[in-house]
């Protein structure tokens, strides 16, 4: 098992069954069940992500027969057995327990046939700043900042080598983006060639 990241896709299905809970509807709730898993892969495998890289989790809303409240109970997906219905049940009750701080002897009732389906998204490893300079270029040039006209060095981005460290006033340039460090703010540049900066107050 792994564990759910907030960029994983996330799909649920629900089926309204209502019936007592007992080894035949256990049969019919496997038959929606796979069902459901079938219809979870075909979604996945067009969002891109294989069925290796997905995993279920199913559960159902049960309540005692003449009951109005239902408790959601995570049940495995697995063979309808004797052995499994009374897990359910025992879940069930454990749960109701928890919830309404009593259980009763009377038979259980199935309402909804819940299916969780988790695609795992392959998330990118982080590279290495692969710049080998040992210095980094700069150059002097007039800015003008809060505080007004000044001369600052300038320094190109893609030429900043690992720990390198500088102290504003500065300018950090890139095509597509200025760092500017206001005097006495600090910057190094991180192994992955960030720009880690600490801003003076």
């Amino acid at each position: 098992a792994w564990g759910m990241l907030m960029t994983d896709i996330r799909h649920d299905y629900i089926q309204t069954k209502v019936s007592k809970l007992n080894l035949e509807t256990l049969r019919e709730v496997t038959d929606v069940l796979n069902q459901m898993i079938q219809k979870a892969y075909r979604q996945l495998e067009e969002e891109g992500i294989s069925r290796k890289e997905t995993m279920f989790e199913a559960s159902l809303d049960i309540r005692y027969v003449g009951q109005e409240h239902t408790v959601n109970t995570p049940v495995p997906i697995g063979k309808p057995t004797e052995k499994l219905l009374s897990l359910i049940g025992k879940r069930f009750k454990t749960l109701h327990y928890k919830q309404y701080t009593f259980t009763l002897s009377d038979p259980l009732e199935l309402v909804n046939i819940h299916l969780t389906a988790f695609g795992r998204v392959m998330k990118p490893s982080l590279t290495l700043w692969k710049n080998t300079k040992q210095t980094a270029g700069r150059k002097r040039r007039k800015v003008y900042l809060e505080s007004g006209e000044e001369e600052a060095w300038v320094y190109n981005r893609d030429e900043l080598p690992v720990g390198f460290r500088v102290r504003g006033s500065a300018i950090i340039e890139e095509p597509t983006s200025t760092t500017i460090l206001r005097k006495g703010d600090e910057m190094h540049v991180d192994k992955y060639g960030n720009l880690v900066i600490e801003v003076k107050r």
